[in-house]
């Protein structure tokens, strides 16, 4: 099993072959195949032991108009989007065996700063999350309404201000209720499964991982996908990467950038855990009636956890 390099490599090591010399790094992985010949690459190159895949019949499981690859939360509101937009079959591939990606399996818990002044910034299908959650099991969720977003009523800035995140700094210019909901993320993704099962031209293949897409010169028309039935296709007219690192367009050679530059937001990774039997209010009420005692509480809690540690109810 080898295999010729390619022209560039080749080209860029002429002129170590001209001198009949060769650094150790590139010795060690090509060798030439005969004097003034092209180098080739060793067995074994840089990978160690390589395998050749035979050619393989994949059975066609599915045809769709649209196939989303991803059932986290973008490519749960893109699959319900596009039933919603008159497409006939949607099919909608996640490889776990629930959707919501972090939003639910990551245990976010809180989603921050949907609004500003009187404006909800983030609508449609996520909104949608919680009006719902609100309305069904409202003992999962805490959050000012909509209709409460921008006020400034001292009353209920007192009671929010005890749940981080849904006022406004105490140092900004003023204060006023932010669209910050807490959400138990078990209850939300029984309510993502309802708005699925909601759509009847939605088909939903659980426990299934998008692999590589099946291409047609530049276009995608289908993906190869793995599960416990093996190794199957499916095509489509239109595919949706939603896998959240690009494991589909990456390999269908789509410009992609694949490296955070200084523009990317970046932040530290959490460790979510629960504590139960805890009055959540009672405790939000006693660190802003006591904010000296409360900071000495965090502090020591930081050093029991060994790491920085704050407090959401859940």
């Amino acid at each position: 099993m080898r295999q010729t390099c390619q022209y560039t490599t080749y080209n860029a090591l002429r002129a170590f072959c001209e001198t009949g010399m060769l650094p150790d790094i590139i010795a060690s992985v090509y060798e030439q195949a005969d004097p003034g010949g092209k180098y080739i690459l060793k067995d074994g190159g840089i990978m160690g032991k390589t395998y050749v895949e035979q050619p393989n019949t994949l059975p066609v499981s599915d045809e769709c108009d649209v196939l989303v690859i991803g059932g986290g939360s973008a490519g749960h509101s893109a699959a319900i989007a596009a039933a919603r937009a008159g497409c006939e079959k949607v099919v909608i591939m996640e490889r776990f065996g629930y959707f919501g990606g972090d939003v639910t399996g990551g245990f976010v818990l809180m989603i921050p700063a949907l609004s500003w002044r009187k404006y909800s910034m983030v609508r449609g299908i996520q909104e949608e999350w919680f009006t719902r959650l609100d309305k069904t099991a409202p003992e999962s969720y805490i959050c000012p309404s909509l209709d409460e977003i921008g006020e400034k009523s001292p009353i209920k800035i007192d009671r929010w201000s005890m749940v981080h995140g849904c006022v406004t700094p105490a140092t900004s210019s003023e204060q006023y209720l932010v669209r910050a909901p807490y959400y138990d993320p078990n209850q939300l993704k029984i309510e993502m499964d309802l708005m699925i099962q909601e759509e009847p031209n939605i088909k939903v293949l659980l426990h299934c991982w998008g692999t590589k897409p099946i291409m047609d010169n530049d276009t995608i028309k289908g993906v190869i996908y793995e599960s416990k039935e093996g190794r199957k296709a499916i095509m489509a007219k239109i595919v949706i990467d939603a896998t959240g690192d690009g494991d589909i367009y990456s390999q269908a050679g789509a410009p992609c950038f694949l490296h955070s530059d200084k523009n990317t937001r970046g932040s530290k990774t959490a460790l979510v855990w629960r504590m139960g039997g805890v009055d959540f209010e009672m405790f939000a009420r006693w660190s802003k009636d006591h904010p000296e005692e409360s900071a000495s509480f965090r502090q020591e809690m930081i050093k029991v956890a060994g790491y920085p540690t704050m407090f959401f109810p859940t």
